[in-house]
């Protein structure tokens, strides 16, 4: 028997070979789990009843960190321009700025130097963070200094041309960062068969085809799991479930009955 090894968050699952019908991506803006998941799944023109396993089997995704990461340096990014504003206004009028200065104790220099990246891409692309994000955080103290010795409009000058240039740099960094972690979230969908219907089912990522002897299969030991309909035993020690693809039929909401024949 021949098994197709995949990953929900940190652990393995698996599924029939045979069952499987094909492997699409799924794209990272598709809304994948929670409330808001579509219970259906196009693939080539055709809609297939949706199962997200996150959901079923309550696991976090293996990205859910990139999720949380797109999301914090969107406020981040929104930040540093009220960092800007309130300059120019503390500047302009005299008043007191209270934003920070250090670029270390700011939320975005506080996560920053705390952060350790573990994909390559992801750790290149944030080290070039740390130069504009310094010279930023560096204007503070220079242009309320030439504001109080009567350089107003200097310090503004001043202002209006880091505006264009680093803090624009600043900015485009945060863009590509944000383009990056949606990117790095590589979800697929299996298209399996399960009867006469096709499920699309939500997984992370697979990681292997195996093949298993029957002296490898146990019978489910964890009765209440009427998700896995046997385990596989390996040399390792690692028991891995085999998904029921009959109860992930029973808990797609979008299933109707599909052709035996979908286009695929």
């Amino acid at each position: 028997m021949e098994l197709l090894l995949f990953l929900i968050g940190e652990k393995y699952f698996c599924l029939p070979l045979s069952s499987v019908k094909r492997i699409v991506p799924i794209s990272p803006v598709y809304p994948y789990s929670g409330q808001n998941s579509d219970p259906f799944y196009g693939i080539d023109g055709e809609v297939f009843p949706y199962v997200s396993l996150w959901d079923l089997l309550d696991i976090k995704s293996k990205y859910f960190e990139y999720e949380e990461l797109k999301s914090f340096l969107e406020i981040r990014r929104k930040d540093h321009l009220e960092w800007i504003a309130e300059l120019e206004y503390s500047v302009r009028n005299h008043g007191t700025f209270s934003k920070a200065r250090n670029p270390r104790e700011c939320a975005f220099g506080k996560w920053y130097y705390a952060y350790t990246p573990r994909h390559k891409r992801l750790h290149l692309l944030l080290s070039c963070f740390e130069r504009p994000h310094a010279a930023i955080h560096e204007l503070a103290d220079k242009l309320l200094n030439m504001a109080e010795t009567g350089r107003v409009d200097e310090a503004l000058s001043a202002l209006n041309q880091a505006k264009h240039s680093t803090l624009m740099e600043l900015l485009n960094i945060f863009d590509s960062t944000i383009e990056l972690v949606v990117d790095l979230q590589r979800r697929l969908v299996l298209l399996a068969k399960h009867d006469a219907n096709y499920l699309a089912i939500g997984i992370d990522e697979v990681s292997d085809i195996v093949k298993v002897k029957a002296s490898m299969r146990r019978d489910n030991p964890i009765a209440r799991s009427e998700h896995f309909s046997e385990f596989v035993s390996f040399e390792n020690g690692q028991a891995v479930p085999i998904i029921n693809l009959a109860s992930l039929a029973n808990n797609a909401p979008g299933l109707t009955g599909k052709s035996d024949n979908p286009v695929i």
